[in-house]
């Protein structure tokens, strides 16, 4: 919790209290959820996301959602808003795709390397 603790403050949030959180986290289990959503955020918009979700093996069902955005439609006649859920990319991840191809170089220099399973 300390290192947490470090993050936040070299980020600014140095008057967060966790006393709630820390009080809720009772397993490896739950901690490393916490560690892993603490840095979906922190790393928000660095094009880490995917490579998390594979270093951590995260089932290919909870990936394979098609990703949503929001369309957002001015009325201008009253100057109100509505708000449409539109679907954005339907993601297709199959398991050969938690490890990338061997370069075909790398298993031609070894008859003991093996390509990845799907490449």
């Amino acid at each position: 919790m300390d290192a947490l603790l470090a993050i936040r403050n070299r980020e600014g949030l140095d008057n967060v209290d966790n006393t709630e959180l820390t009080n809720s986290i009772n397993t490896q289990e739950q901690f490393r959820e916490y560690i892993r959503n603490e840095r979906r955020i922190e790393l928000c918009f660095r094009g880490h996301r995917y490579w998390d979700l594979r270093r951590w093996k995260i089932p290919i069902e909870t990936i394979n959602n098609t990703v949503q955005g929001v369309m957002i439609i001015k009325n201008e006649a009253s100057g109100s808003f509505t708000y449409q859920t539109i679907d954005i990319e339907a993601r297709n991840y199959e398991s050969n795709t938690y490890y990338g191809p061997i370069p075909y170089s790398e298993i031609a220099k070894s008859n003991r390397l093996v390509q990845n399973f799907g490449w």
